[in-house]
């Protein structure tokens, strides 16, 4: 019986050693053209202002006043504001900066659709709702702002707008719960970073940068 498995087995090795090799797959891990990131991410804020108002229906429709979480604006929409930031630095086409201005300015109204008995209810929001209540995101809406602040792009009233929102949600991420170290104190460190280089003029600048090297120092590079 071993002398007739024994040549079959040969006879299937051989077969698959000198087979031709199978076309390999296009890696996943292939670098992507800057151009072609840029334009996938041009087409998605495109996407995004195209359907703006659908997003915010949508939002409207599904709101959970009692989430877990407590308030959460409309998702797509930071996002947005900071590719057309970018795109309007890098192509000073002035409508990019317009739709850029809209989410910074009204961003924090949103807020009216969570009602004051749910605010009462959270003892994290005894100084008031936040505009930018998940720090997962907060860092968009500040880079959108430095970006449009820096190039001259907001009035008076649009800076205190802006600033107030930045200014009252990094207060409040100081103090919101905790589910981890590594990446969330990062994650808040660079949310602090950007408030410290967005208003080098608020009160309490130093503070945040204390803190910023706090959290950054002791997980950048220690893990």
């Amino acid at each position: 019986m071993a002398k007739k498995i024994f040549p079959a087995l040969a006879v299937l090795l051989a077969a698959v050693l000198l087979a031709p090799a199978a076309p390999r797959p296009a890696s996943a891990l292939e670098p992507v053209r800057q151009a072609d990131y840029l334009a996938y991410a041009k087409s998605s804020a495109d996407w995004a202002w195209q359907h703006y108002d659908e997003i915010v229906a949508k939002w409207r429709e599904g709101f959970d006043p009692k989430y877990v979480f407590g308030y959460r604006a409309p998702g797509g929409l930071l996002e947005m504001a900071a590719i057309y930031a970018h795109f309007f630095e890098k192509d000073k086409n002035p409508e990019y900066a317009r739709r850029a201005k809209k989410v910074l300015t009204t961003y924090g109204d949103f807020r009216s659709q969570f009602p004051e008995s749910a605010r009462k209810a959270r003892y994290d929001y005894e100084d008031g709702v936040p505009g930018l209540p998940d720090f997962f995101t907060v860092m968009r809406y500040v880079r959108a702002y430095e970006t449009l602040h820096r190039l001259g792009q907001l009035d008076p009233r649009e800076n205190a707008v802006a600033e107030t929102v930045i200014s009252e949600s990094v207060a409040y991420m100081l103090r919101t719960q905790e589910w981890g170290t590594m990446n969330r104190g990062l994650l808040r460190a660079e949310n602090l970073a950007w408030a410290v280089r967005a208003l080098p003029r608020a009160k309490n600048v130093a503070a945040l940068e204390m803190q910023r090297r706090a959290l950054g120092d002791d997980n950048w590079g220690r893990w």
